[in-house]
């Protein structure tokens, strides 16, 4: 189950994932997350071919922050 909400405020957008099916995320290198998981995706647009994406993930459970 996943549940995302977006807000777009001219060249850039946010995408909060706050719920999702607990298990890896390999893709990324973190391993597994837990239900607790939240994911933050902040994509914008920086040139006229240009998208930068900057994920950040939280979880109580299986991360710790530095």
């Amino acid at each position: 189950m996943r549940a995302c909400a977006g807000t777009s405020f001219a060249r850039a957008m946010r995408i909060d994932t706050i719920a999702r099916t607990p298990g890896p995320i390999s893709m990324w290198g973190v391993g597994d997350v837990s239900e607790q998981a939240h994911f933050i995706e902040k994509v914008r647009r920086i040139a006229e071919d240009t998208i930068e994406d900057q994920l950040t993930i939280e979880d109580p459970v299986s991360l710790v922050r530095p």
